[in-house]
């Protein structure tokens, strides 16, 4: 392909990019603003401001493997692509930031990356790790926590750093893991993670020392076979929802609920 030819192919991705696909706000339903051909997005995060935002995944071709990072100033209408100084062997996965300058993603390969400037620039954080990191998430500028594995150790995968991240601890838990897929954390002390065990039946742990101890939570019979909590969410620190997902689960997309804290 000719240089001229792969120039053209990368505007027209741009363009395709900042090409709003259709809108029905007024309808009172979702609106699809923005859309990246080819880009696997599994984590967005946005500001209680309602304006600041990013979302993070990655794309693989011809054997390499890119993270995709996106930023939005104005509430979704517009997102820029920001660079981002990884290895092509680790996509990012997770996003948090807990103001519009200060926050972290983490990836493949136990890669944790901070920014102090919204993304603009990145400085890599040893984990102390290899495995692969989910989620990531922090409740102050100091004190936060990553989440992740996928059938690759006998324990479930968490780190919490309590500098920023200039350090972390390894609090990975329990023999008969599989992955954690979610974690939320309502305060510094009372946190959940969800995924998969190690029969592949769905799992949620609570924590309510920050991350210290692990309670495994009774989950119902949610039907089917290898039916995973993929995500998990407390606005209080009693009242919860977590979603699933199966392609064998009866009836299908079970979403759980939960007002005790997860006991029920």
């Amino acid at each position: 392909m000719s240089n001229s030819n792969k120039i053209f192919l990368k505007v027209l991705m741009v363009v395709i990019f900042l090409i709003p696909i259709f809108s029905l706000a007024q309808m009172g339903e979702w609106e699809e603003v923005r859309k990246s051909p080819g880009v696997n997005l599994t984590d967005i995060c946005i500001l209680p401001d309602g304006q600041h935002g990013w979302s993070v995944g990655g794309m693989g071709f011809g054997g390499l493997q890119v993270t995709a990072l996106y930023r939005t100033t104005d509430g979704g209408t517009n997102w820029e692509s920001l660079d981002f100084p990884g290895t092509e062997s680790s996509i990012m996965k997770g996003v948090c930031f807990v103001s519009p300058e200060l926050g972290w993603i983490v990836g493949n390969n136990g890669a944790i990356y901070a920014t102090t400037d919204g993304g603009d620039t990145w400085n890599y954080q040893f984990s102390g790790t290899n495995r692969s990191l989910a989620k990531v998430l922090f409740i102050d500028s100091l004190t936060g926590w990553a989440a992740g594995g996928w059938n690759d150790g006998s324990s479930y995968l968490v780190l919490k750093t309590t500098d920023g991240g200039n350090s972390w601890q390894n609090l990975s838990f329990g023999n008969d893991a599989y992955s954690c897929e979610g974690m939320h954390f309502y305060d510094s002390l009372n946190g959940w993670v969800c995924g998969r065990d190690n029969t592949l039946d769905p799992q949620i742990h609570k924590t309510t020392d920050g991350g210290t101890t692990w309670v495994s939570q009774t989950i119902p019979y949610l039907g089917g076979t290898n039916v995973g909590v993929k995500d998990i969410d407390f606005p209080t620190a009693n009242i919860g929802w977590a979603t699933t997902s199966s392609l064998s689960a009866n009836p299908s997309g079970p979403i759980l609920h939960t007002v005790d804290g997860g006991e029920n």
